[in-house]
């Protein structure tokens, strides 16, 4: 992962800022469904994505 331009809390929409120890969610799926139903929990409905 590159730190310069993942998207945390503190880098909210790309906008530049302080990366590191910030909240982050990493999905990692072989499966296109399984990932689009992890994308629909009601915690990961604001988060961003890169």
């Amino acid at each position: 992962m590159n730190d310069l331009v993942i998207k945390t809390e503190g880098t909210q929409n790309g906008s530049s800022g302080n990366p590191f120890n910030q909240t982050t969610v990493i999905i990692i799926t072989a499966d296109k469904g399984i990932d689009q139903r992890i994308r629909l929990l009601p915690n990961l409905q604001e988060t961003q994505t890169i």
